[in-house]
């Protein structure tokens, strides 16, 4: 897949491990730059299977969260100018190929 960043200083922490680790620690940033890789590779977020990604409909749209360990998480959005939708109206996750990390943000697993 496709990745992109919300921002300049959101690409730095997943793409430099010293940026990660300063803001996260050691775990979380390996998991961080892991799971960016993992990303990357996919042909679609159906073929990520680390970090148990989840689609959620809440906030601004559709978006998939990915679990980093140490109560934090990845946020993904659809990134096509014209986002693949199912018959229901929703993102086709199965079709997107091109995503942007909106964030990460603690959660409680």
């Amino acid at each position: 897949m496709e990745v992109s960043f919300k921002n300049r200083s959101l690409r730095a922490l997943c793409e430099e491990p010293e940026a990660a680790t300063a803001q996260y620690g050691g775990d979380v940033a390996r998991a961080l730059i892991n799971r960016i890789a993992d990303i990357a590779a996919a042909e679609t977020i159906e073929d990520v299977l680390a970090g148990n990604p989840t689609i959620s409909e809440a906030g601004k749209g559709e978006s998939v969260s990915i679990l980093l360990g140490g109560g934090h998480r990845i946020i993904l959005r659809c990134n096509h100018l014209n986002p693949p939708m199912s018959a229901l109206g929703k993102v086709d996750w199965s079709k997107v190929s091109r995503v942007r990390v909106e964030g990460i943000e603690g959660c409680d697993a």
